[in-house]
């Protein structure tokens, strides 16, 4: 069994701030050493900036390579050390190098961010200037544009832009008929093939399979190691320890400090990593590829009265365990929030079925009910993963059902008005042709036998396994 409790008996929020001044003062410290350095050392510098703002910018680097190698390559000093000063060939290819810049990377933000970077990382780009150069919507930044196009592959193209515009390969929002937003496919889809997989935007393991899973992957194992602290999270190990604390360390404290009376409902421990996320991720996340986050429906002005009551009870629970760590918005965005997160949370699940947590995938969250639905969803740790159950052809809705199946087409429509707040109006719900079916498994009085529910069970497992063998199944065309 592995043992953390060496790395985390000291107070974790503490060493959290040490590590992180730790690494400033480091970062202060290289990028002192960057100035007038050679030519590779500001590269490495200027990739390692440009990996952590994300896909976007390593277009930028692609690009910057492209132009540097052919520039090098011309005028016989690959390899050789670059003087501050620009050659005249050199400041002939400056200015379409800023253009490119300012084309991949246009947010105000993200030119804010890089003005930060100095030296020679910065004249590397082609500008001594201590901020990033304006846009410019002449000819030769059409020219510049063009040319970059001309240097990626196809592929590369278009998923550089999907990761910039928001989309997903294959998939594209549209406005269904009578009920608003959704998703549909742009090319055919086999049935059991993936067509996209979302990381929760926020997660949160039931706090009754503690000890059984890990808290940041949701990896079942024996030896979990616990948390130094509060003694009652367990992780994997040191890595996924680290990973999760940003969102542990809201409960980490208040655990120890409420000891048995800490009891927050799982909803307010989801909207408190919610409110925690936002905080921290001020641009879109890979789970707000099509729909961001505060777009999400909430039907609050639907709610009724014994379910306010509920949810100012959890408002309440969220003031009482969190507010240590976190600033509330106003009492009217909390109420959104909750009625977000109600209307909108995916339950994960294991192999078995058995409820391990609740998460919030915003683009997940578009794709809308069908009792004769064309996907479903099914979770690897904590990411959803939409497989086709039917075949797709282009142009069809991707559709979920988001109640049981096996209730009458009634009893369907209650609950989809109760939790929901619309009525199905599918081909199945309309001919009501499977209800008599229903009703009789519904019906039945006879107790069930034990012996039945256990073979019932080994039947579920085994078409599990079989469903997830079929997953990785290839077909060939």
């Amino acid at each position: 069994m592995l043992n953390l409790e060496a790395d985390t008996r000291i107070p974790f929020s503490r060493t959290a701030e040490e590590d992180s001044e730790k690494e400033e003062e480091v970062g202060r410290q290289a990028e002192e050493q960057d100035e007038g350095k050679t030519e590779n050392r500001g590269r490495v510098s200027r990739e390692r900036w440009l990996e952590e703002e994300g896909m976007m910018k390593e277009t930028a680097v692609s690009v910057f390579e492209r132009h540097e190698s052919e520039l090098d390559y011309k005028h016989g000093a690959k390899g050789a050390k670059r003087s501050d000063e620009p050659r005249p060939e050199e400041k002939e290819r400056k200015r379409e190098t800023e253009i490119i810049f300012i084309k991949i990377i246009p947010s105000d933000k993200a030119r804010n961010q890089y003005s930060g970077v100095t030296g020679s990382s910065w004249r590397l780009f082609g500008s001594p200037s201590s901020s990033p150069p304006e846009h410019d919507t002449g000819p030769l930044a059409a020219a510049a544009s063009a040319a970059m196009n001309n240097k990626l592959s196809p592929t590369e193209t278009n998923r550089r832009q999907d990761t910039m515009t928001g989309r997903i390969e294959g998939l594209e929002r549209f406005e269904s008929p009578g009920k608003g937003r959704g998703l549909r496919v742009s090319r055919a889809f086999k049935a059991g093939e993936l067509l996209f997989s979302s990381p929760a935007y926020s997660y949160v393991l039931t706090a009754k399979e503690r000890g059984c899973y890990c808290e940041f992957c949701f990896n079942r194992k024996n030896g979990l190691a616990k948390c130094g602290k509060c003694r009652k999270a367990f992780y994997c190990n040191v890595k996924c320890q680290k990973g999760d604390w940003a969102m542990h360390k809201l409960e980490c404290s208040a655990m120890n400090a409420f000891g048995e009376n800490w009891c927050p409902s799982e909803t307010s421990r989801l909207v408190a990593r919610i409110l925690a996320k936002k905080k921290t991720q001020k641009e879109r996340c890979l789970s707000e590829k099509i729909l961001l986050i505060e777009d999400v429906q909430s039907h609050v002005e639907d709610v009724d009265n014994q379910k306010r009551e509920m949810t100012e009870s959890d408002i309440a629970g969220l003031y009482r365990f969190f507010s240590k760590h976190l600033d509330f918005p106003d009492h009217k965005e909390l109420l959104t929030l909750f009625s977000q997160v109600a209307c909108n949370g995916f339950t994960i699940e294991d192999d078995e079925l058995s409820h391990l947590g609740t998460a919030i995938y915003p683009d997940v969250a578009l794709i809308n009910h069908s009792c004769l639905h064309s996907v479903i969803v099914t979770y690897k740790g904590t990411s959803a993963e939409i497989r086709a159950v039917r075949d797709m052809k282009p142009g069809d809705e991707v559709l979920i059902s988001y109640i049981d199946l096996l209730y009458p087409t009634d009893d369907r429509n209650s609950r989809l008005r109760e939790s929901y707040y619309f009525t199905c109006d599918c081909q199945e719900c309309k001919t009501q042709s499977k209800d008599k079916k229903k009703l009789k498994v519904r019906k039945r009085s006879d107790p069930i036998e034990p012996e039945v529910v256990s073979n019932m069970v080994r039947y579920a497992r085994k078409s599990i396994r079989e469903f997830r063998a079929f997953k990785h199944v290839k077909y060939i065309l």
